[in-house]
């Protein structure tokens, strides 16, 4: 299956970027945040992400 079929939004609450596949976040910061402060402000620094 085609992984542009597969994409979501990162599983952290202000960030914009996609995952595809199994991911549910697009970094390892965007991950940590959510496990500390899921309303935190994304840090992934992501060309794409407008939260950043």
């Amino acid at each position: 299956m085609d992984d542009v079929r597969e994409q979501k939004k990162c599983a952290h609450q202000s960030c914009t970027c996609m995952v595809s596949g199994e991911r549910r976040y697009c970094s390892h910061e965007c991950e940590d945040m959510a496990d500390t402060d899921p309303t935190s402000v994304c840090t992934c620094n992501h060309t794409g992400c407008k939260s950043t």
